[in-house]
């Protein structure tokens, strides 16, 4: 399938859901609040699935590139008491970022679904790590046994060297939100701007409600 269809699913997701959730909003039912999200997050469908990342100009052979989002179902829904607060910030957020701010190789175990496990999906995090390996320090994630990963990684170190981190972050495209000029990656739980300069000691399960704001703060949602 072609680029070009999949990021057209992509946005046919994102606009189901948003209809979907206002279309419950505006049932007329006497539902609980617990009801309402309910009802949200069976209906939901996840649209990162639908996404596949461009890859023109880097080592492509037998990777692929799917979407990975940054604010998960399940989060926006601990963070929202209100459902129509909920579904308002989903709206906004998905008509200011279009397409996903994260995007890795598809493969089982893959970073996707390492950086959750290890950092809780925090985005700073995720940066922190992979600046790690291509800089060749110490990371969390053990990206060599991830052979994708691995591949890409190492790619953009051969290819870029000490300017691997710099790429990386140019083919996501998240340069305003996640990095400085100077591509330092900014602590979102301290907000301000902040650089993080070393990964927490203390990982919580959830994100506190000062992070969740935070990063909404820094993406202008």
């Amino acid at each position: 399938m072609e680029s070009g269809s999949v990021k057209s699913k992509y946005a046919e997701i994102i606009e189901y859901n948003t209809n979907y959730f206002e279309s419950i909003l505006k049932s007329g039912y006497e539902f609980t609040v617990e009801q309402i999200k309910g009802l949200m997050y069976n209906g939901y469908k996840d649209p990162d699935c639908f996404y596949k990342k461009e890859t023109e100009g880097i080592i492509t052979e037998d990777i692929r590139f799917s979407g990975d989002g940054i604010f998960s179902m399940r989060r926006i829904m601990r963070h929202f008491e209100k459902p129509n607060e909920m579904v308002g910030f989903y709206r906004s957020f998905h008509q200011k970022y279009t397409e996903p701010l994260f995007c890795f190789p598809c493969e089982r175990g893959g970073i996707n679904s390492a950086r959750r496990l290890a950092f809780n999906d925090r985005p700073d995090c995720t940066l922190f790590d992979l600046k790690n390996y291509l800089n060749g320090n110490p990371t969390c994630i053990k990206y060599n046994r991830r052979h994708h990963a691995h591949k890409w990684l190492e790619w953009l170190k051969e290819t870029y060297g000490s300017e691997a981190f710099k790429a990386l972050v140019d083919f996501l495209n998240v340069n305003k939100p996640f990095v400085n000029s100077n591509y330092e990656i900014f602590d979102i739980e301290k907000g301000e701007r902040s650089i993080l300069n070393s990964l927490p000691e203390k990982r919580t399960s959830e994100w506190s409600l000062k992070y969740f704001n935070n990063l909404r703060n820094l993406l202008g949602v």
